[in-house]
């Protein structure tokens, strides 16, 4: 993981279980903003505000048109429907294990073509029901796309002190022959002994995403672990501490 100012062709859009970064234009802005509600008594000196619920955004989704079978931008946002999101963010390269990540589940509100000689798609996208109770989306990247075919202990990624309020994980599947995995990201406090945090259902047996929670304490480090059964597959996985 390298540290610094970076440049958006390093950012990585990944919807489902399709990586959209070759079709992909631009991201008009993603994040957080927070209601605000005046709490203002007579005798405070300055005005104060306190934080209402949280807005998460991803605005001015474009694209280039393309219909490829399966892993094109059209193909894939034309379906209108809810899609699980890691928008992992390199620094000065392609996105590694432990660069920051945006990750969450928004439900597609629009989809139109447009262009006369560069033929163009836009999507507009709102944050989901799925995981209303996650407030916090900016993360880490814990498996950047490889493709493995052995099994894998990941990078471990300190995050400098434990947390206490949990973590909300995605998994995207975005490549695979007869891919057979038990597939877990785990915890540690000593970088040294592991324990399992999350286990997936999915098993790289098919092109898919899934989300995944957890509850209370997460060690000071993680890692992705990919053990195989069989087969040749292709993980993004993302990870935001609550």
């Amino acid at each position: 993981m390298a540290t610094g100012k970076t440049h958006a062709r390093f950012m990585r859009l990944i919807v489902d279980g399709v990586d959209l970064s070759g079709d992909t234009r631009q991201v008009g802005e993603f994040g957080v903003t927070y209601d605000t509600a005046e709490c203002t008594g007579w005798s405070d000196g300055v005005k104060n505000f306190t934080l209402g619920h949280a807005n998460h955004l991803l605005n001015g989704y474009q694209a280039v048109f393309n219909n490829t079978a399966a892993t094109g931008s059209h193909t894939e946002l034309s379906a209108i429907e809810e899609y699980i999101i890691s928008l992992p963010i390199g620094i000065r390269a392609a996105p590694a294990v432990g660069d920051p990540a945006f990750l969450q589940s928004f439900e597609q509100m629009s989809y139109t073509v447009e262009g006369v000689d560069a033929v163009l798609i836009s999507a507009g996208f709102s944050k989901a029901i799925t995981d209303n109770d996650h407030e916090k989306p900016f993360g880490v990247t814990l498996a950047p796309g490889t493709s493995l075919s052995a099994t894998t202990n990941g990078t471990s990624v300190d995050n400098g002190a434990s947390s206490a309020n949990g973590l909300l994980a995605h998994i995207h599947v975005t490549a695979t022959s007869s891919g057979s995995w038990a597939l877990k990201i785990q915890d540690s406090a000593n970088d040294s002994t592991w324990a399992d945090l999350i286990t997936f259902s999915a098993d790289g047996s098919a092109i898919t995403a899934e989300a995944a929670d957890v509850t209370g304490t997460v060690d000071r480090y993680l890692r992705f672990q990919a053990t195989r059964t069989s087969g040749t597959t292709s993980f993004w996985v993302t990870s935001a501490r609550q």
